[in-house]
């Protein structure tokens, strides 16, 4: 999405088909990619084979890089209540591209409280009350990654929804942002492009202790790895985004592509 005068506050867009159809076929991808993780999980009842911190660093990642994306692109998003629906949908795409990648992950960790193995989640002690079960440090583990990433999203979307109807008061592609909300903005977009730099480590980890793939789906991360690179691409080409969204899109997509080998190479084993 572009604008016909950046040095107007007017919310005059125009229509960039090019980057339209990249947007439509990220969002299409990413569905495509995910699916057969989320399929995975519910056909098999189970999401063994996953390790929680590595859901939660690639939850917190998503978020934080939804975040960021938010506070730069408030203005703009705030020009929907002056143009078209059409319009609207065109210059708020890259927030939902955002969006769509923290959904469609943040959703597998969801599917893995939900599918936690039973026999995994208490602990087998002779001649303890079993209506008292002792939950394994695992479980326990598992829930504390799932309450940390959930106040995570919350403390974040709070402090950023906060910032943004207190401070940006007028829409427009150009209206600039005080340096504390710049700030904010910077610290949500390095913290999201350090934690996907160490996404996949805990998960690689995991398996190879394991040596069991368990409920990760290998379509998925065939498909994410290319998928990335249209993501990069579409984000690229709007402008008025932070360099920190690109640099922490390009950070995920150089960790999936050496995670993804280490784990086909796993899963041949």
């Amino acid at each position: 999405m572009d604008f016909v005068d950046e040095n107007s506050q007017g919310c005059q867009p125009i229509h960039d088909w090019v980057t339209n159809v990249i947007s439509a076929i990220v969002i299409v991808g990413m569905s495509t990619a995910y699916a057969p993780q989320h399929y995975r999980i519910i056909k098999k009842q189970s999401s063994e084979g996953f390790s929680p911190l590595f859901l939660l660093l690639g939850s917190t990642s998503a978020a934080a890089g939804f975040w960021n994306m938010i506070t730069m692109q408030w203005g703009v998003a705030r020009c929907c209540g002056s143009v078209s629906w059409g319009s609207c949908v065109e210059m708020t795409a890259g927030i939902f591209q955002v969006f769509w990648q923290w959904f469609c992950f943040t959703l597998i960790f969801v599917l893995y409280i939900r599918y936690y193995p039973e026999r995994l989640k208490y602990l087998d002690v002779y001649g303890y009350d079993s209506s008292q079960p002792l939950k394994t440090s695992d479980w326990q583990f598992a829930q504390f990654c799932a309450w940390v990433t959930f106040g995570h999203f919350v403390f974040s979307g709070l402090a950023t929804l906060y910032l943004m109807n207190t401070v940006v008061l007028t829409p427009g592609p150009t209206t600039p942002l005080p340096d504390h909300v710049q700030l904010w903005a910077t610290f949500l977009g390095v913290s999201s492009a350090m934690l996907a730099a160490i996404q996949y480590a805990p998960q690689l980890i995991h398996t190879y202790r394991l040596k069991l793939v368990g409920a990760l789906s290998i379509p998925m991360m065939c498909i994410n790895a290319p998928g990335s690179v249209f993501m990069i691409t579409s984000i690229a080409l709007r402008n008025k985004l932070d360099e920190l969204v690109h640099v922490s899109s390009s950070g995920y997509l150089a960790d999936n592509i050496v995670a993804h080998m280490h784990s086909l190479e796993v899963a041949a084993t």
